[in-house]
């Protein structure tokens, strides 16, 4: 991506760009005397920095009365004497709840790049890298388009985002098949969604649907990003009565373009994988029958093997050295292995189904090779390694990794998928025992699970009360596990307590 000036070409169209090529670097600001840089991983937001001591993580949680002034001055002590970032101190010194902390630099990500677009001038260049950190990439990461969606709402008038759709404002617009759904996935206003929606109907012209939007910030922003994203089909002649409303989709309609969303995704979820397990054996057969060298089948499992490897975290069993290994034997590791994954030889071996999971592992074998070659960072790991992650860095990366299998796995729980809840809560318990929402969730998903396991349900329920005792859902949640046994009375009791801790709870 070219330098640009952010008085002609704004952030948002700039999100929207960098999502689309799947580019992972560093975007950076600058306006006057303040500076931020936005990581980027394949195409999605993932770290934040500023010169403004206002956006600094302490400074949010200070200001917003999470932690008191002697917690942030001793985290802030704590971060400069290790040379950490101030999460990584966060952490350290528990200063706030680990599940609270990765939504903190969540909001915070967003928060630094929301800032950004009420600039009304400034200059961006891109620097193409690597994600620092993987499992922390893939629990922080925010969509672009839909921080684009929110900053264009927030700050654009409604001429300026009409100014954006003037080339096209005589083609009658409709929205594509996946419209809704991926709207929805960016926009959490259902009316301005509805609203786009009715009047995208393929009959009114483009610069008609503005009018009729123009006073609506959300939906007219949702327009905006919808059209650069192809999500609004355009015509030079209005559609037919007799077409299909849009939005309501058919057999063979185009899948959304991929927006993020806190589902399960093929990095994270053991069925994802077994999925693209599956894929990639249906692919393999098929390259046999077309006489695919055995060089490409080959490396085709091996890709899928290390894919399975990466959510262990395990560094050196991901490079294939001992863990005394020296930094020589490191190095020679990863530039063998990465010289075998590159995605420009998978290409040559036409394994492009693997892609996906060939950029994964990539990623995954730059992380554990900065990690290793870093005497600092090495022995941060090796001690969080052996004491079950508690040092400073490392704690932040372990976190992160079990506080993206709970999202996906909560998401599970509300698909009623219940054998998969269980897999990847398992692991976030496992990952990180102290939080108390990860051994509750996996109490219920085990009681829903078919058939049910009411020991288990029962034993995660009870350590999540026994860390979290004011946890309503959790006794609600117990309560059913016990009735289900038979203890009737104990059922009773902690239903009881459950709604005197909440009323509203069920």
């Amino acid at each position: 991506m070219e330098p640009a000036d952010l008085a002609n070409r704004p952030l948002a169209e700039l999100l929207v760009e960098l999502h689309a090529a799947r580019a992972t670097g560093t975007l950076h600001l600058e306006r006057a005397r303040t500076t931020k840089q936005l990581g980027f991983a394949d195409g999605f937001l993932v770290a934040a920095e500023s010169s403004l001591p206002r956006e600094a993580l302490i400074a949010r949680l200070e200001d917003a009365g999470e932690i008191g002034a002697e917690a942030a001055t001793r985290a802030r002590s704590l971060a400069k004497e290790r040379r950490s970032s101030e999460a990584a101190a966060l952490a350290a010194t528990k200063a706030v709840e680990p599940k609270r902390l990765i939504a903190a630099m969540r909001e915070r990500i967003a928060a630094c790049a929301l800032d950004a677009f009420a600039w009304p001038d400034g200059s961006a260049r891109f620097e193409p890298g690597t994600a620092a950190n993987a499992a922390e990439a893939r629990a922080l990461r925010a969509d672009p388009l839909a921080l684009a969606l929110r900053g264009i709402a927030r700050t654009w008038t409604p001429e300026r985002i009409a100014l954006g759709l003037h080339a096209d404002r005589a083609r009658h617009a409709s929205a594509a098949p996946a419209f809704g759904e991926a709207l929805r996935r960016l926009c959490d206003d259902e009316v301005a969604v509805l609203q786009l929606e009715r009047v995208l109907d393929g009959r009114r012209t483009l610069e008609t649907v503005v009018g009729l939007v123009f006073r609506e910030p959300l939906a007219l922003a949702g327009l905006w990003v919808a059209h650069r994203v192809g999500l609004v089909a355009l015509a030079d002649a209005p559609a037919d009565d007799a077409a299909p409303r849009a939005g309501a989709g058919a057999a063979g309609d185009e899948a959304p373009p991929e927006i993020e969303i806190e589902v399960v995704g093929a990095a994270d979820s053991a069925a994802a994988r077994g999925a693209a397990r599956a894929r990639a054996a249906t692919a393999a057969s098929a390259s046999r029958a077309d006489g695919a060298s055995p060089e490409a089948e080959e490396m085709r499992k091996r890709v899928l093997d290390l894919y399975e490897r990466i959510e262990s975290g395990d560094h050196y069993a991901l490079l294939g050295v001992p863990a005394d290994a020296n930094a020589a034997t490191i190095k020679k590791a990863y530039f063998k292995a990465a010289k075998q994954f590159h995605p420009d030889k998978l290409a040559r071996l036409g394994l492009g189904d693997v892609k996906a999971q060939a950029a994964e592992v990539f990623a995954a074998l730059a992380e554990a090779n900065e990690v290793l070659s870093d005497p600092k960072r090495r022995k941060q790991y090796d001690d969080a390694v052996a004491s079950g992650g508690s040092d400073d860095q490392v704690d932040v990366a372990l976190l992160a990794q079990a506080e993206s299998f709970f999202r996906k796995g909560e998401v599970l729980v509300k698909m009623g998928d219940f054998r998969g809840a269980v897999e990847l809560l398992e692991r976030a318990a496992k990952l990180w025992p102290s939080e108390p929402a990860y051994h509750a969730l996996l109490g219920f998903a085990l009681f829903k699970r078919n058939p049910p396991d009411l020991d288990a349900a029962r034993s995660s329920l009870e350590v999540a009360i026994g860390i979290a005792p004011e946890d309503a859902r959790a006794h609600m949640w117990l309560g059913l596990v016990l009735r289900a046994q038979g203890h009737v009375n104990d059922a009773n009791s902690h239903v009881a307590k459950a709604r005197k801790l909440d009323p509203s709870v069920s």
